[in-house]
């Protein structure tokens, strides 16, 4: 039984070793990988530098400049036309594309009479074509069931396809039209990682050698977005693989891999923790979950009895493990109380009104209406450092990283603290 042991023993001290050495080598390609960057100038990319590379409205404009057929580019209608084929997956002829014109921020109205505005619009003789960009923001409230209206409308002598086209980082349907059977066949999910990057890739392709400006701008786009859908990282996967070349190193790296979840909800308790020792405000804490797809930090601010319910007004920290973005927001939300609790709710409009009562409405108008929340806002959007990167606790990035520094923790820290001061100070005694 003593022998049996002392093997157990070893055996345990082994695992660790083999883990110890695993990271330690990965930590060595990854500065190798870093190098190379620093010394090849990967990190000069315009769209990065004047930190638009987030920024959906920006990287709108420029997508929209290249579509079209008068745009600086000077390929006419060329462009368009791989967009046809590999991102909306629709035919086309010379005759629709002579006669297309593109838009921006292209403002319609619903049939009720609600001002929209429509990231870009594809409008040719005969057809109308709605597309709603997403880089990390989520969808608005009914906003592209809405554009699917207001598409139908406008395709209503149509003989020919069209659809919604809804583009996210990678793919994501739009949750307002997700289970609509009028929606089906109609409402289509396109991504910047696999439609975008392959017609810019056929794009370059397709430009004469004559516009070199062009080809090196539109290669500093995509470059932009392949570090956006985490696609420049196969250099380090491909020296990964090769690392673990043996089962007991992939027992190791297993085992590592399991131990990150754990590891993020440790670093998520005690930010939760300081944020709460932090924010001054006399609130009931209502809500504090480290762990799963949304852990989040939430205080009562106050309630309505609405239809002989009570809704509760909720000033919420909350991260987003589940989504492309993997950030963070603060901002109201409305839940339900039952005997056993508060239990989020998907908000309606008239529900939104009533609950906005509570708070200043002028200072809402800035704030992203949703399915879940009054108004949400990302953290870099308070604080000194308003062009800070977000730490993504999904994917994992730099300021992710960051947080385990205890001074750049504590900064962040205050940057959550100061946006939920700032929006406590909206609430109407």
């Amino acid at each position: 039984m003593i022998e049996d042991s002392l093997i157990e023993e070893v055996k345990s001290m082994l695992v660790v070793s083999i883990q110890y050495n695993l990271l330690a080598s990965v930590e060595s390609i990854m500065k190798e990988c870093e190098r190379k960057s620093r010394e090849n100038a990967c990190g000069f990319n315009v769209f990065e530098i004047v930190r638009i590379n987030h920024h959906e409205v920006r990287m709108s404009f420029f997508l929209w400049e290249l579509l079209k057929q008068d745009g600086r580019h000077g390929m006419g209608t060329v462009y368009l036309k791989r967009f046809f084929e590999d991102v909306l997956g629709f035919r086309t002829d010379d005759d629709e594309l002579r006669n297309a014109k593109v838009y921006c921020q292209k403002k319609e109205y619903t049939s009720d009479g609600r001002e929209k505005h429509i990231d870009i619009v594809i409008e040719t003789p005969y057809r109308y074509i709605p597309i709603e960009i997403k880089i990390y923001a989520k969808e608005g409230n009914n906003q592209c069931y809405d554009y699917f209206f207001i598409g139908k409308e406008k395709n209503l002598n149509s003989k020919r396809e069209w659809g919604l086209f809804f583009l996210t980082l990678s793919g994501g349907e739009p949750e307002s039209t997700k289970d609509r059977e009028d929606c089906k066949g109609f409402v289509h999910a396109v991504s910047w990682k696999e439609e975008i990057t392959l017609w810019l890739e056929n794009i370059i392709r397709v430009t004469g050698s004559n516009r070199i400006n062009v080809i090196e701008v539109i290669r500093q786009y995509l470059s932009a977005i392949r570090k956006l859908t985490r696609q420049n990282e196969e250099g380090l996967q491909v020296e990964l693989c090769k690392l673990i070349d043996s089962s007991d190193k992939m027992k190791a790296a297993v085992a590592i891999s399991k131990g990150l979840q754990e590891v993020r909800n440790e670093l998520v308790k005690k930010l939760f923790t300081e944020i709460d020792s932090k924010f001054e405000k006399e609130y009931e804490k209502i809500d504090c979950v480290y762990s799963g797809k949304y852990p989040s930090l939430a205080y009562k601010t106050g309630e309505i009895i609405f239809l002989d319910k009570t809704y509760v007004l909720a000033l919420r920290f909350e991260l987003n493990c589940d989504n492309d973005d993997g950030t963070c927001y603060v901002g109201f939300t409305v839940s339900k109380k039952t005997e056993q609790g508060f239990e989020g709710i998907e908000i309606n409009d008239d529900l939104r009104k009533r609950m906005s009562s509570l708070i200043c409405s002028e200072k809402l108008e800035s704030m992203l209406p949703t399915l879940w929340w009054i108004g949400l806002l990302h953290v870099p959007g308070f604080g000194k450092n308003k062009d800070t990167e977000e730490p993504d606790f999904k994917n994992y990035n730099k300021a992710y990283y960051d947080l385990y520094d205890d001074d750049k923790r504590r900064e962040f820290v205050y940057k959550v603290t100061e946006a939920l001061s700032e929006l406590a100070s909206w609430v109407k005694v």
